[in-house]
């Protein structure tokens, strides 16, 4: 018989929940104690931050991880979400109509950190990333009415040997510089074009991996620096000093500017840009060109690219996406607009946020500006933590 009569110590009460997200008047995630409801619920609203496309979702309890999960949403939207624990305290998460997915719970499927909301003025680094192979329609040639009417317009120029229909390009580029460069740091630059070189004739390897160039201007900086170039330097660099190149296909070697970009010495303490403009899609894994478009093998992926200038760099992008004329695209063929179509998508998702996502026919610099300047909010890319709001 037991004769042992000491009292059963009572049992310890379960460690509280906390929810990693960003506080409604913060700018950093952290992870937050949330409550249950009367009913054992635990209710909260999360926005999803501008650039993103989901939200990113760590529930804990006493620092381990019970779920990880990412709630597909859009950019400023808030999303109700409710979670449970059943009689295993297993968590179960609703959010009403979005979608939910579940990932595993070790730290290297977390999102990319958000870019933090600027304080203060401060000086800019800007990059400017040129498609060298983008194709426009030749200038017009003098004919008189006694003449046939022309046929339709061909693709059958680069738009870097157009003077007059790159300048109309470059020209709001260099508007937009100039009103970013207003604080008393001032703006440092670089430029780096890109481009597929053509294959050899007669050489269809099906390992070869295409020749492409990457051109800095100017032509003495160091690639890895950015640079202070006047306004009137800067013009006569973009309208006089790039040269077109032909490309091999139609994917062409924007990826590789991307991580040229990526090992430029971007300045601690200044906000930072890249622009890119052009009409040439680079290799996607995820999001693969159509059929027909990428002949070759490639070293670098553009939206891993993009994800680390965000991560490592903390790099605003801003698109620019040249499309053919109007004239031009009533006459394509299914798979052409396909690819053009391709095309354009991978310059919006490229772009840090939906509204700075530009064609080359609509580009405001006002408005540009006034998004870049006036941002309050913390910037996601892909999947990003939410912020709380109730």
């Amino acid at each position: 018989m037991d004769t042992d009569s000491s009292p059963t110590a009572p049992a310890e009460p379960p460690a509280p929940l906390t929810l990693t997200a960003i506080p409604a008047d913060g700018d950093t995630p952290l992870p937050l104690a949330i409550q249950p409801d009367g009913s054992g619920e635990y209710r909260f609203s999360l926005e999803c931050l501008p650039g993103a496309n989901a939200i990113h979702l760590l529930i804990a309890t006493g620092g381990r991880p019970l779920l990880r999960a990412e709630v597909r949403a859009q950019g400023g939207e808030q999303v109700r979400c409710e979670l449970r624990l059943d009689a295993t305290g297993t968590p179960c998460l609703e959010a009403g109509s979005h979608q939910v997915l579940l990932l595993a719970l070790e730290p290297e499927y977390g999102p990319l950190p958000p870019i933090a909301p600027p304080r203060g003025e401060s000086g800019w680094d800007i990059c400017l990333v040129i498609d060298a192979t983008t194709r426009t329609t030749a200038a017009p040639d003098v004919q008189d009415d006694r003449q046939a009417p022309r046929s339709p317009p061909n693709l059958g120029a680069f738009l870097l040997d157009q003077p007059e229909q790159w300048g109309a390009v470059i020209e709001p580029v260099l508007d937009l510089v100039r009103q970013l460069d207003r604080s008393d740091q001032g703006c440092r630059l670089a430029i780096i074009t890109f481009g597929d070189e053509p294959p050899p004739p007669g050489v269809y390897a099906p390992d070869l991996v295409p020749a492409f160039h990457l051109r800095s201007l100017p032509e003495d900086r160091p690639a890895h620096l950015l640079i202070p170039i006047p306004p009137e330097t800067l013009a006569e660099l973009l309208h006089s000093r790039l040269r077109s190149t032909p490309g091999g296909d139609f994917v062409d070697a924007l990826a590789d500017a991307l991580a040229a970009a990526g090992r430029l010495q971007w300045g601690d303490e200044r906000r930072r840009l890249l622009v890119l403009i052009g009409d040439s899609p680079g290799h996607a894994t995820a999001d693969p060109v159509p059929h027909g478009g990428d002949a070759l093998p490639r070293r670098t992926d553009v939206d891993s690219e993009a994800a680390r200038l965000h991560r490592d760099q903390r790099v605003e992008v801003l698109t620019l996406y040249h499309p053919p004329p109007a004239a031009l695209a009533r006459t394509l063929l299914e798979p052409q607009q396909a690819l053009i179509d391709f095309a354009r998508g991978q310059y919006r998702r490229l772009a840090s946020e939906p509204r700075l996502a530009f064609s080359t026919t609509d580009f405001d610099s006002g408005q540009a500006a006034a998004i870049l300047l006036g941002r309050q909010a913390p910037l996601g890319r892909g999947p990003a933590w939410g912020r709380l709001t109730a």
